[in-house]
Protein backbone atom coordinates (compact mmCIF):
# COMPACT_ATOMS: atom_id res chain seq x y z
CA UNK A 1 0.00 0.00 0.00
CA UNK A 2 1.32 3.66 -0.49
CA UNK A 3 2.12 6.20 1.83
CA UNK A 4 3.03 9.45 2.04
CA UNK A 5 6.04 11.81 2.46
CA UNK A 6 4.79 15.18 2.93
CA UNK A 7 7.74 17.97 3.51
CA UNK A 8 6.39 21.81 4.68
CA UNK A 9 8.95 24.92 3.95
CA UNK A 10 8.56 28.10 5.87
CA UNK A 11 9.40 30.71 4.00
CA UNK A 12 10.21 34.37 5.90
CA UNK A 13 10.81 37.38 4.20
CA UNK A 14 8.21 37.03 2.26
CA UNK A 15 4.35 37.88 3.13
CA UNK A 16 1.36 38.26 1.10
CA UNK A 17 -0.83 42.31 1.85
CA UNK A 18 -4.28 39.95 1.50
CA UNK A 19 -5.29 36.57 1.55
CA UNK A 20 -4.51 33.86 -0.98
CA UNK A 21 -7.96 33.62 -2.32
CA UNK A 22 -6.40 30.36 -4.36
CA UNK A 23 -3.50 27.86 -4.15
CA UNK A 24 -0.82 27.93 -6.47
CA UNK A 25 -0.39 24.67 -7.67
CA UNK A 26 2.57 23.73 -9.77
CA UNK A 27 2.04 20.18 -10.48
CA UNK A 28 0.26 17.11 -7.93
CA UNK A 29 3.35 17.04 -6.14
CA UNK A 30 4.01 20.71 -5.04
CA UNK A 31 2.21 23.88 -3.67
CA UNK A 32 2.06 26.95 -2.26
CA UNK A 33 -0.18 28.32 0.48
CA UNK A 34 -0.91 30.30 3.56
CA UNK A 35 -1.56 29.69 7.29
CA UNK A 36 -5.10 28.89 6.95
CA UNK A 37 -5.01 26.45 3.77
CA UNK A 38 -1.80 24.66 5.02
CA UNK A 39 -3.85 24.20 8.66
CA UNK A 40 -6.94 22.61 6.63
CA UNK A 41 -4.32 20.51 4.14
CA UNK A 42 -2.73 19.18 7.55
CA UNK A 43 -5.86 18.30 9.40
CA UNK A 44 -7.12 16.44 6.49
CA UNK A 45 -4.22 13.95 6.93
CA UNK A 46 -5.85 12.56 10.37
CA UNK A 47 -6.27 14.18 13.66
CA UNK A 48 -3.37 12.00 15.36
CA UNK A 49 -0.82 13.64 11.50
CA UNK A 50 -0.87 17.09 14.00
CA UNK A 51 0.61 15.81 16.94
CA UNK A 52 3.53 14.58 15.10
CA UNK A 53 3.89 17.40 13.20
CA UNK A 54 4.81 20.95 15.51
CA UNK A 55 1.94 22.40 13.08
CA UNK A 56 1.57 24.93 15.70
CA UNK A 57 5.01 26.08 15.61
CA UNK A 58 4.59 25.95 11.85
CA UNK A 59 1.81 28.82 11.62
CA UNK A 60 2.59 30.74 14.98
CA UNK A 61 3.54 33.83 13.42
CA UNK A 62 3.73 37.69 14.91
CA UNK A 63 2.36 38.93 11.83
CA UNK A 64 -1.20 39.02 11.04
CA UNK A 65 -3.04 35.34 10.27
CA UNK A 66 -2.41 34.74 6.50
CA UNK A 67 0.41 36.73 5.29
CA UNK A 68 3.49 33.90 6.04
CA UNK A 69 3.94 31.73 2.53
CA UNK A 70 4.54 27.83 3.10
CA UNK A 71 5.81 25.67 0.16
CA UNK A 72 4.33 21.85 0.63
CA UNK A 73 5.53 19.06 -1.09
CA UNK A 74 3.92 15.41 -0.83
CA UNK A 75 4.89 13.10 -2.62
CA UNK A 76 3.41 8.60 -3.21
CA UNK A 77 6.00 5.95 -1.67
CA UNK A 78 6.24 2.46 -0.94
CA UNK A 79 5.38 0.96 2.16
CA UNK A 80 5.90 -2.34 1.65
CA UNK A 81 7.34 -4.58 4.29
CA UNK A 82 10.08 -5.65 2.23
CA UNK A 83 11.34 -2.00 1.63
CA UNK A 84 10.86 -0.13 4.66
CA UNK A 85 13.66 -0.05 6.46
CA UNK A 86 15.85 3.35 8.90
CA UNK A 87 17.67 3.85 6.00
CA UNK A 88 14.91 3.99 3.35
CA UNK A 89 13.03 6.94 5.03
CA UNK A 90 16.23 8.60 5.56
CA UNK A 91 17.12 8.70 2.13
CA UNK A 92 13.32 9.66 1.59
CA UNK A 93 13.00 12.53 3.63
CA UNK A 94 16.48 13.34 2.01
CA UNK A 95 15.18 13.57 -1.56
CA UNK A 96 11.96 15.07 -0.30
CA UNK A 97 14.09 18.01 1.06
CA UNK A 98 16.88 18.19 -1.83
CA UNK A 99 13.93 18.53 -4.19
CA UNK A 100 11.60 21.08 -2.24
CA UNK A 101 15.07 22.91 -2.02
CA UNK A 102 15.38 22.86 -5.73
CA UNK A 103 12.11 24.10 -6.06
CA UNK A 104 12.44 26.95 -3.65
CA UNK A 105 15.63 28.31 -5.39
CA UNK A 106 14.69 29.12 -8.56
CA UNK A 107 11.36 30.36 -7.47
CA UNK A 108 12.79 32.89 -5.01
CA UNK A 109 14.67 33.87 -8.39
CA UNK A 110 10.99 34.65 -10.07
CA UNK A 111 10.55 36.58 -6.89
CA UNK A 112 12.82 38.83 -7.12
CA UNK A 113 12.41 39.06 -10.90
CA UNK A 114 9.25 41.11 -9.53
CA UNK A 115 10.94 43.15 -7.46
CA UNK A 116 13.48 43.58 -4.56
CA UNK A 117 12.94 40.97 -1.69
CA UNK A 118 14.88 38.72 0.81
CA UNK A 119 14.34 35.33 0.51
CA UNK A 120 15.12 32.44 3.45
CA UNK A 121 14.03 29.05 4.57
CA UNK A 122 15.62 27.76 8.11
CA UNK A 123 13.97 24.67 8.17
CA UNK A 124 12.01 21.82 5.79
CA UNK A 125 9.00 20.11 8.26
CA UNK A 126 8.15 16.29 7.31
CA UNK A 127 6.33 13.88 8.34
CA UNK A 128 5.76 10.36 7.04
CA UNK A 129 2.96 8.62 6.79
CA UNK A 130 2.85 4.74 7.02
CA UNK A 131 -0.42 3.19 6.09
CA UNK A 132 0.70 -0.13 5.93
CA UNK A 133 1.00 -0.04 9.96
CA UNK A 134 -0.51 3.71 10.76
CA UNK A 135 2.95 4.57 11.70
CA UNK A 136 3.52 8.57 11.87
CA UNK A 137 6.89 9.85 11.58
CA UNK A 138 7.47 13.74 11.81
CA UNK A 139 10.80 15.37 11.68
CA UNK A 140 12.29 18.43 10.86
CA UNK A 141 14.77 19.03 8.15
CA UNK A 142 17.48 21.70 8.96
CA UNK A 143 18.37 23.85 5.56
CA UNK A 144 20.34 27.34 5.14
CA UNK A 145 18.90 28.96 2.49
CA UNK A 146 19.02 33.00 2.48
CA UNK A 147 18.92 35.68 0.00
CA UNK A 148 19.61 38.99 1.21
CA UNK A 149 17.45 42.54 -0.63
CA UNK A 150 19.86 44.71 -2.37
CA UNK A 151 20.80 46.47 0.55
CA UNK A 152 22.37 43.57 2.17
CA UNK A 153 19.73 42.95 4.62
CA UNK A 154 16.75 40.73 5.93
CA UNK A 155 14.30 42.42 5.34
CA UNK A 156 10.57 41.96 4.62
CA UNK A 157 8.51 42.47 1.74
CA UNK A 158 5.47 42.38 0.76
CA UNK A 159 3.89 40.50 -2.43
CA UNK A 160 -0.11 40.89 -3.89
CA UNK A 161 -1.44 37.97 -4.46
CA UNK A 162 -1.48 39.05 -8.56
CA UNK A 163 2.80 39.99 -7.77
CA UNK A 164 2.80 36.07 -5.99
CA UNK A 165 0.89 35.12 -9.65
CA UNK A 166 2.89 36.85 -11.60
CA UNK A 167 6.36 35.36 -9.67
CA UNK A 168 4.60 31.55 -10.51
CA UNK A 169 4.06 32.42 -14.19
CA UNK A 170 8.03 33.62 -14.43
CA UNK A 171 8.73 30.46 -12.19
CA UNK A 172 7.31 28.21 -15.49
CA UNK A 173 8.08 30.36 -17.93
CA UNK A 174 11.67 30.01 -16.86
CA UNK A 175 12.21 26.88 -14.94
CA UNK A 176 9.62 24.78 -16.48
CA UNK A 177 9.15 25.90 -20.08
CA UNK A 178 11.39 23.11 -21.30
CA UNK A 179 12.38 20.83 -18.63
CA UNK A 180 15.28 19.11 -21.17
CA UNK A 181 17.48 22.58 -20.96
CA UNK A 182 19.35 23.55 -18.28
CA UNK A 183 17.52 24.51 -15.15
CA UNK A 184 17.98 27.42 -12.51
CA UNK A 185 19.13 25.05 -9.80
CA UNK A 186 22.01 24.34 -7.54
CA UNK A 187 24.63 22.82 -9.49
CA UNK A 188 27.27 20.41 -7.45
CA UNK A 189 29.27 19.23 -10.56
CA UNK A 190 32.24 22.27 -10.88
CA UNK A 191 32.23 22.24 -14.47
CA UNK A 192 28.50 22.45 -15.14
CA UNK A 193 28.26 26.08 -14.61
CA UNK A 194 30.60 26.89 -17.41
CA UNK A 195 29.33 24.57 -19.31
CA UNK A 196 26.27 26.70 -19.42
CA UNK A 197 24.71 28.95 -21.90
CA UNK A 198 25.61 32.93 -20.80
CA UNK A 199 21.99 33.43 -20.47
CA UNK A 200 21.69 30.64 -18.11
CA UNK A 201 24.66 30.69 -16.68
CA UNK A 202 23.89 34.84 -15.56
CA UNK A 203 20.38 33.37 -13.78
CA UNK A 204 22.86 31.20 -11.99
CA UNK A 205 24.86 34.34 -11.24
CA UNK A 206 21.93 36.35 -9.62
CA UNK A 207 21.98 34.05 -6.66
CA UNK A 208 24.99 33.90 -6.10
CA UNK A 209 25.21 37.86 -5.89
CA UNK A 210 21.73 37.41 -3.56
CA UNK A 211 23.72 34.94 -1.19
CA UNK A 212 25.71 38.54 -0.24
CA UNK A 213 25.30 40.86 2.38
CA UNK A 214 28.92 42.14 1.88
CA UNK A 215 27.66 45.06 -0.59
CA UNK A 216 31.39 44.85 -2.18
CA UNK A 217 31.35 41.16 -2.73
CA UNK A 218 27.45 41.43 -3.78
CA UNK A 219 28.40 44.40 -6.46
CA UNK A 220 31.51 42.21 -7.71
CA UNK A 221 29.03 39.33 -8.20
CA UNK A 222 27.08 41.80 -10.34
CA UNK A 223 28.96 42.45 -12.34
CA UNK A 224 29.59 39.04 -12.98
CA UNK A 225 26.72 38.50 -14.49
CA UNK A 226 26.09 41.94 -16.49
CA UNK A 227 29.68 40.34 -18.33
CA UNK A 228 27.91 36.97 -18.97
CA UNK A 229 24.78 38.80 -21.01
CA UNK A 230 26.86 41.15 -22.34
CA UNK A 231 30.54 40.28 -23.66
CA UNK A 232 31.97 38.35 -25.70
CA UNK A 233 35.43 38.80 -25.36
CA UNK A 234 37.84 40.36 -22.56
CA UNK A 235 39.00 43.36 -24.47
CA UNK A 236 38.08 46.90 -22.71
CA UNK A 237 35.42 44.85 -20.97
CA UNK A 238 34.16 47.91 -18.49
CA UNK A 239 33.47 50.13 -21.15
CA UNK A 240 31.88 47.64 -23.51
CA UNK A 241 29.98 46.16 -20.68
CA UNK A 242 28.82 49.86 -19.26
CA UNK A 243 27.82 51.53 -22.80
CA UNK A 244 26.12 48.10 -23.38
CA UNK A 245 24.15 48.59 -20.62
CA UNK A 246 22.88 51.82 -21.05
CA UNK A 247 22.36 51.67 -24.69
CA UNK A 248 19.52 48.79 -23.57
CA UNK A 249 18.08 49.98 -19.98
CA UNK A 250 18.78 53.88 -20.80
CA UNK A 251 15.14 55.59 -21.69
CA UNK A 252 17.19 58.75 -22.40
CA UNK A 253 20.46 60.33 -23.38
CA UNK A 254 20.57 61.74 -19.07
CA UNK A 255 19.51 57.86 -18.17
CA UNK A 256 22.07 56.31 -20.47
CA UNK A 257 24.65 58.83 -19.33
CA UNK A 258 24.13 57.57 -15.56
CA UNK A 259 23.81 54.29 -16.00
CA UNK A 260 27.29 54.54 -17.86
CA UNK A 261 28.31 56.43 -14.99
CA UNK A 262 27.18 53.79 -12.74
CA UNK A 263 28.19 50.70 -14.05
CA UNK A 264 31.73 51.90 -14.55
CA UNK A 265 31.85 52.90 -10.79
CA UNK A 266 30.57 49.74 -10.11
CA UNK A 267 33.43 48.20 -11.84
CA UNK A 268 35.78 50.09 -9.67
CA UNK A 269 34.51 48.76 -6.57
CA UNK A 270 34.49 45.18 -8.20
CA UNK A 271 38.08 45.38 -9.19
CA UNK A 272 39.06 47.03 -5.84
CA UNK A 273 37.35 44.22 -3.89
CA UNK A 274 38.90 41.16 -6.13
CA UNK A 275 42.42 42.65 -5.81
CA UNK A 276 42.47 42.93 -1.92
CA UNK A 277 42.47 47.11 -1.96
CA UNK A 278 40.72 49.20 0.20
CA UNK A 279 37.63 50.10 -0.63
CA UNK A 280 36.98 53.79 -1.07
CA UNK A 281 33.33 54.14 -0.85
CA UNK A 282 30.91 55.07 2.01
CA UNK A 283 28.28 52.79 2.64
CA UNK A 284 25.68 54.91 1.39
CA UNK A 285 28.01 54.71 -1.98
CA UNK A 286 27.92 51.15 -1.37
CA UNK A 287 24.19 50.55 -1.14
CA UNK A 288 23.01 53.07 -3.52
CA UNK A 289 25.19 51.76 -6.08
CA UNK A 290 24.27 47.99 -5.17
CA UNK A 291 20.74 48.89 -5.46
CA UNK A 292 21.09 50.06 -9.24
CA UNK A 293 23.00 47.46 -10.29
CA UNK A 294 20.09 45.10 -8.64
CA UNK A 295 17.35 46.94 -10.40
CA UNK A 296 19.38 46.82 -13.58
CA UNK A 297 20.56 43.35 -13.67
CA UNK A 298 16.47 42.39 -12.85
CA UNK A 299 15.57 44.72 -16.06
CA UNK A 300 18.22 43.13 -18.12
CA UNK A 301 17.10 39.59 -17.10
CA UNK A 302 13.32 40.61 -17.72
CA UNK A 303 14.65 41.38 -21.52
CA UNK A 304 15.68 37.94 -22.08
CA UNK A 305 11.77 36.35 -21.05
CA UNK A 306 9.84 38.94 -22.69
CA UNK A 307 9.88 36.99 -26.93
CA UNK A 308 12.27 38.26 -29.85
CA UNK A 309 12.73 41.39 -29.16
CA UNK A 310 16.45 40.89 -27.64
CA UNK A 311 17.14 37.12 -28.44
CA UNK A 312 21.16 37.72 -29.07
CA UNK A 313 20.99 38.56 -25.28
CA UNK A 314 21.35 34.83 -24.27
CA UNK A 315 22.52 33.51 -27.95
CA UNK A 316 25.99 32.67 -27.85
CA UNK A 317 26.82 35.02 -31.05
CA UNK A 318 30.47 35.63 -32.23
CA UNK A 319 32.00 38.50 -30.82
CA UNK A 320 31.78 40.47 -33.91
CA UNK A 321 27.99 39.68 -34.97
CA UNK A 322 27.39 41.15 -30.89
CA UNK A 323 29.69 43.92 -31.50
CA UNK A 324 27.33 44.95 -34.49
CA UNK A 325 24.58 45.30 -32.66
CA UNK A 326 25.17 47.23 -29.95
CA UNK A 327 27.12 49.46 -32.80
CA UNK A 328 23.88 49.83 -35.06
CA UNK A 329 21.74 51.27 -31.75
CA UNK A 330 24.91 53.54 -31.05
CA UNK A 331 24.47 55.36 -34.24
CA UNK A 332 20.66 54.60 -35.01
Amino acid sequence: MPGQLISIASIDGIYLDQRLREVQSFNDSIFISTRNELIDFVSKLGEKVIGYLPIQELVSEPTPPNKRLFVVSRREIDTSKEVITGEYIDTLTYEAAKDIVGFLTPWSVSLWCIKDCTFWCQQIYQLYIERLTERKLGRIYPVQLLYYNATGEASVTSFSERELVSACEIFEQVVSKNKTQERIENRTDRKSLWMMSRHNRAWHLVQAARKQNLLSYRIASYMTCFESLLSRDNQEMTHKVAERAALLLGYSSKKQQQIFERTKKAYSIRSMFVHGHNINQSDEDLTEISIECDNNLRQLLGMTRNGPQYPFLFEDRKNDEFSRIFMNRLFD
